[in-house]
């Protein structure tokens, strides 16, 4: 298919051509060499390993999943947003339910209700920007940006 002598070739007449593309190199074992459609080219490159891991920097960001931010939200009010990455938006909401929680544990009865209470208007109130709050920051992370709070 090559000219043996001197590394780069032509294709020989009656052999239908492959497209141009980087091929195993028909001289060397373990390299790759660019075919132009018509001759070897002089460039070569080593064979990609197909065992290898994926580089991460090649694959795009990981998306942050809105489910997950609903349920860390219902769970617990704020953790939504810290599963976003927005500490600053999510803190108030984590440390009134934290406090409501705490006090409400000492008083019995009434503080169970109060516990719900608390928690269902914080679930309300977060869950108001959850579904905004996740689109922005699979925007921001979409464009290889980190979260920041400004």
């Amino acid at each position: 298919m090559e000219n043996q002598s001197s590394g780069v070739g032509q294709v020989h007449p009656d052999e239908p051509a492959a497209p141009a593309g980087w091929y195993p190199d028909p001289t060397a074992g373990g390299v790759q060499r660019w075919w132009d459609g018509h001759k070897w080219g002089p460039l070569q490159a080593e064979q990609p390993n197909p065992y290898a891991p994926p580089n991460p920097h090649t694959q795009g960001p990981a998306r942050k999943s809105l489910n997950i931010a609903v349920w860390l939200t219902v769970f617990w009010p704020g953790a939504g947003h810290f599963y976003l990455g927005l500490k600053k938006k999510g803190m108030p909401f984590f440390v009134v339910y934290a406090v409501v929680f705490v006090v409400s544990s000492f008083v019995f009865g009434v503080g169970i209700l109060f516990v719900f209470i608390a928690w269902l208007v914080l679930v309300i109130l977060t869950m108001v920007s959850i579904p905004g709050d996740t689109v922005k920051v699979n925007e921001v992370l979409a464009n290889g940006q980190q979260v920041y709070e400004g």
